[in-house]
C-alpha cells in the first residue's frame, strides 16, 4: 500500500526547495554568450541541465514516491 505525503507536518509546515544550475532553453540559447559556455565547463557533468531535467525531479519531489521526504533541498546542479 502506497503511503500518502501529508499535506503538513505536526508543525503546520512542510518545507522542500530544489537548487538547480544553469538550465538550457531557447530563449537563453538566443542569448547565450561565450562566457555562458565556459561556465558549463565549470560543471562536473560538463553541460547545463535542461528544463525537462529540472521538471522531472520537481514532479518527483510533488509525488508519492517522495512522500517521507522533507525539509531537504534538491541538488538538481550536474554535481556542481
Amino acid at each position: 500500500m502506497a503511503a500518502k505525503s501529508p499535506t503538513r507536518s505536526s508543525t503546520g509546515f512542510t518545507v522542500t526547495t530544489m537548487s538547480s544550475s544553469p538550465v538550457r532553453c531557447a530563449r537563453a540559447l538566443r542569448r547565450i554568450s561565450a562566457k555562458a559556455k565556459e561556465a558549463s565547463a565549470t560543471i562536473p557533468i560538463g553541460r547545463a541541465g535542461t528544463a525537462d531535467e529540472v521538471g522531472e525531479a520537481i514532479v518527483w519531489l510533488l509525488s508519492d514516491a517522495a512522500s517521507y521526504v522533507s525539509g531537504a533541498i534538491l541538488d538538481i546542479s550536474g554535481a556542481r
